[in-house]
């Protein structure tokens, strides 16, 4: 056997290279073993539109004003009052509700969103609706009602409000529209 020194050295360089390289071989081998894979979900749940149908207007009635301010509430059960200067007439046409049907996928909850005021105008004069408040068939009465549609697929909102009348208002018909809407919460 030939041990020369010149052996010697080249077999412990070799020992020492391989000895050297073990951790980072050992490294990479447990970096790559240590990663996995694993299946994620998705997926998305398709539900029916909302739809929103006016079945009757918001109409205050037909009023006189005394030359006094005032106001005419018309409540969310159909109860018209006054106050101040104006005073209720049964002569058409008379005070309505605002009632909706609003339809959509059963059982599931839907917020009514109003505006805070209404404006109404003859051409020439405006009033404004406020306190607007709205009441599902199985919600509370708020400004920011909320409703559950019924298993037939459809559920009743109705709206009522606050006209203000000023003393020296001028006669005629006022008109006027308003954003209404609603959504799934």
């Amino acid at each position: 056997m030939n041990f020369s020194l010149k052996h010697i050295i080249k077999k412990t360089q070799k020992a020492f290279v391989v000895a050297g390289l073990m951790p980072i071989l050992l490294f990479l081998s447990i970096h790559v073993s240590a990663q996995i894979s694993a299946s994620a979900n998705a997926g998305v749940k398709l539900v029916l539109p909302l739809s929103l149908t006016e079945n009757s207007p918001m109409h205050f009635g037909t009023i006189t004003v005394n030359g006094s301010s005032g106001t005419v509430v018309v409540n969310t059960s159909g109860v018209r009052s006054k106050t101040g200067g104006v005073t209720l007439q049964s002569i058409a046409p008379l005070m309505s509700l605002a009632t909706y049907t609003v339809g959509g996928e059963a059982g599931r909850t839907y917020a009514i969103n109003l505006p805070t005021t209404i404006s109404v105008s003859n051409g020439t004069s405006s009033m404004t609706i406020g306190t607007l408040l709205a009441k599902s068939v199985s919600g509370s009465i708020s400004h920011t009602a909320t409703g559950t549609i019924g298993s037939g697929g459809t559920e009743q909102f109705v709206i009522g409000g606050t006209l203000n009348v000023a003393g020296g208002q001028e006669v005629g018909i006022y008109e006027g529209t308003f954003p209404l809407s609603v959504v799934y919460n």
